[in-house]
């Protein structure tokens, strides 16, 4: 009797044990989701789920479900998204239903109180989740989130909020309303901020109008290989392609939303210094952009036939870099043409075929460092960045040099470091380089940027006066430091200007 009643004892305690182990975790659970409500402009209780575990300054995404479904469309994305580094919250729109075992709570009550709930009747919902975060987390930036009809209103509640909402990614948006069919098209107009756009394979069509109506240059897009799925049900983990939509939608949320990014004064990425000598990662970004495809073929068509340039890894740079992103906006239907254009300042952006060439005879890798004298507007530094993080670029004129640095930070080329500087003389402080551009044309072939090629480098540059031919050199050092000179063929740069000049 004794041991039984030490036994019935030691269960006991076992029990108490377990159970507090269970309310503790219990209540740890409780805390990353609260439920909470608010009240919509025709005074309807609007109800959502709060994950917001992190400080209030961190970035908040608003998350709204497609058309039938609840906050339950997120009851796995958004945790992910906490472990991102997002606050969010998933909103019951009153145009809804139940999905994922939850009860779409806004649309109970919009029936049961005789109100309607069509898709644009859910619009003043969605305003009033975005003014109810703007009053608990005043000092966040606001991430709209939209799938299906609802990623086609948070289109709309950017460009009617453009001093509260920071960023926005549509999940299979469309013009789906009958008010208008450009109704949405419209909106993208007026988007400043930076976007992403989703689908399954088969609904680009849907979207693709709206993409390329919006102004903004911070704008994405990701299309699946496989077939993929509609709405943010895209990243649920049963999908097998899954891992590839949320690889798109953290490539993004991290270039604009991501810890060094977090001044609320400022969205776009931009770098600290005009001279930055941090280490690039080993994956260095690929900035894209989906705007002038069909040119950027064209133009790759034409390098490759007409001059038979056949190098495919070259090819596929000066296709993927968009080169309308480094021309004045009014040039841009020009940029994929075969010629030169004007950036400001008496210099110009050299032509597509003659980037492609010099590019070609550096035969650069990864691991390789590369010097380009002459930046101009970054477009030749973009290209190098396909092949290599380690791109170091000098440019004389200020003006031009800080405009064309705050650009490329911008733009996503955070690996390119860049000088005001003299390029006569080189960059000594990171000598040797492996490889040396020069985009502008000195009467001789600097001393100084021949020391500075590493043995075994390879240096390309046009060589001339202003008035006089001018001819693209080839050169070349030996693992001794010999030096062998190749004449390519004849250009015409502008000249490269030597000295204090500004």
């Amino acid at each position: 009797m004794r041991n039984t009643k030490a036994i019935k004892k030691v269960s006991l305690k076992a029990l108490c044990f377990i159970f507090v182990i269970l309310f503790v975790n219990h209540q740890t659970q409780a805390k990353e989701k609260d439920t909470i409500n608010f009240e919509a402009k025709d005074g309807l209780i609007v109800t959502a789920d709060l994950f917001a575990p992190h400080p209030n300054e961190t970035p908040f995404i608003i998350l709204f479900h497609q058309a039938q479904w609840s906050r339950g469309e997120y009851i796995e994305i958004a945790p992910k998204l906490n472990k991102m580094g997002f606050n969010c919250m998933a909103v019951d729109l009153r145009s809804g239903g139940n999905v994922n075992d939850i009860t779409n709570e806004t649309n109970q009550r919009a029936i049961k109180l005789g109100k309607p709930t069509d898709y644009l009747d859910a619009l003043q919902d969605m305003e009033s989740a975005v003014k109810y975060v703007k009053s608990k987390y005043e000092s966040s930036k606001i991430i709209l989130w939209g799938s299906s009809y609802s990623a086609s209103l948070v289109i709309k509640l950017a460009e009617d909020n453009p001093a509260l909402i920071d960023g926005v990614l549509a999940f299979s948006p469309g013009d789906y309303f009958d008010r208008s069919k450009t109704y949405i098209k419209d909106s993208a107009k007026n988007i400043k901020c930076p976007i992403f756009i989703t689908s399954a394979l088969k609904e680009e069509k849907a979207w693709e109008k709206i993409f390329h109506a919006i102004p903004s240059k911070h704008k994405h897009s990701f299309l699946p290989k496989t077939q993929g799925n509609h709405g943010s049900r895209a990243l649920w983990e049963k999908f097998h392609d899954s891992k590839d939509y949320w690889q798109a939608v953290s490539k993004f949320l991290h270039q604009y939303f991501g810890e060094k990014n977090n001044n609320k004064n400022d969205v776009q990425v931009k770098g600290k210094a005009i001279i930055d000598k941090e280490t690039p990662e080993p994956n260095w970004p690929h900035p894209r952009s989906d705007e002038y495809i069909e040119q950027r073929c064209q133009m790759v068509r034409h390098i490759r036939g007409n001059y038979g340039l056949k190098d495919e890894k070259v090819l596929k740079a000066m296709e993927d870099v968009p080169r309308h992103w480094f021309v004045p906006e009014k040039s841009a239907p020009l940029a994929y043409a075969d010629r030169p254009l004007p950036i400001g300042y008496n210099q110009t952006i050299s032509q597509p075929f003659i980037v492609a060439y010099m590019t070609n005879q550096l035969k650069l890798d990864k691991n390789q460092k590369v010097l380009e004298i002459g930046t101009g507007s970054g477009y030749q530094a973009a290209v190098l960045t396909e092949f290599t993080p380690h791109v170091y670029t000098i440019e004389i004129l200020e003006p031009l040099a800080r405009a064309t640095a705050k650009r490329l930070r911008e733009l996503g080329y955070t690996t390119v470091k860049t000088r005001i500087g003299d390029g006569y003389k080189g960059w000594p402080e990171y000598q040797p380089f492996d490889a040396i551009i020069v985009t502008a044309a000195p009467d001789h072939i600097p001393d100084d940027l021949l020391q500075q090629l590493a043995p075994g480098g390879r240096m390309v540059l046009p060589v001339g006066g202003t008035f006089a031919t001018q001819e693209l050199l080839l050169i070349t050092k030996d693992a001794k430091g010999r030096i062998t000179q190749k004449n390519l063929m004849p250009v015409r740069f502008v000249p490269m200007v030597p000295g204090n000049s500004k």
